[in-house]
């Protein structure tokens, strides 16, 4: 190929480039405003079960939404909570449901501006912008365990005061029936949090119980949405990447996650 042709090919490959990205900058339409989900009156949607064989996986997730007109400052006030703390994050833990939904970067700023806020990175429910992590545990087998820990129960706070590097915090929850379900928090002196689960059986039979986690954001980010990478949920599944966008998640059918936790127990 000439120098000349060479040349001309690579001013056309900028030119569409610069016409690309300046459309989705300036003339792109904003997102669609999400779905609104169907909630029972207490904010909790129930398990189902799911599969055949006579396990039967049942447990609560939240669905919470974005209509409750609090601020994020007035959303963190309704519960009790533990002070998070590093080198590189702050936040807080939510007694209530003992979720992980108040984290900022402490060395990263919104904007250039002074004054700037720190980046945010997870959000209480009730506020704008739900985004949290969140756990429990789930009945994998016919029987009665009694109360389960589920997004309205209020923990107690059994060991340290604040999570910070080699300060790990356990969060206690006594359902009144044999069981005392235990949460301890460790945070590196960086971004990893080691989340772990125990329960305590004082009751005279066994009972079949599998743990859970998963982060759960409510409502779209509120930042254009660029084709040119992927946006939304990442996993890997038996050794295979499972890329779901925004638009995938939130055609899922409710109560798809209790299915899906109940074929990955099943799996095992």
């Amino acid at each position: 190929m000439k120098s000349e042709d060479t040349k001309n090919m690579i001013m056309a490959i900028a030119l569409s480039m610069a016409v690309i990205f300046g459309w989705q900058i300036f003339f792109a339409p904003p997102p669609e405003e999400p779905t609104p989900v169907e909630q029972a009156a207490d904010g909790s949607v129930e398990g189902v079960t799911a599969g055949s064989g006579n396990a039967t996986v049942q447990g609560n997730t939240t669905t919470d939404t974005t209509t409750s007109g609090l601020t994020r400052d007035e959303a963190l006030d309704k519960t009790k909570r533990v002070e998070i703390k590093n080198d590189a994050v702050f936040g807080s833990i939510s007694l209530k449901g003992g979720r992980l939904d108040d984290l900022h970067l402490s060395k990263y700023k919104k904007t250039l501006a002074p004054g700037s806020g720190t980046v945010t990175l997870l959000n209480p429910t009730g506020g704008p912008h739900p985004y949290y992590a969140t756990y429990g545990w789930l009945r994998t087998a016919e029987g009665e365990t009694g109360k389960l820990p589920d997004p309205n129960t209020e923990w107690e706070l059994e060991k340290g005061d604040t999570l910070s590097p080699g300060s790990p915090i356990t969060l206690k929850f006594d359902n009144g029936d044999g069981l005392v379900f235990h949460r301890t928090y460790e945070l590196d002196d960086r971004y990893m949090f080691t989340v772990t689960q125990t329960v305590d059986n004082n009751r005279d039979a066994a009972v079949d119980l599998a743990p859970y986690g998963y982060v759960a954001r409510r409502d779209l980010p509120d930042h254009p949405q660029l084709w040119i990478l992927h946006e939304g949920g990442v996993a890997n599944v038996d050794d295979e990447l499972a890329l779901n966008t925004f638009s995938d998640l939130q055609d899922l059918p409710k109560n798809e996650l209790f299915t899906r936790l109940k074929i990955l127990i099943n799996h095992k």
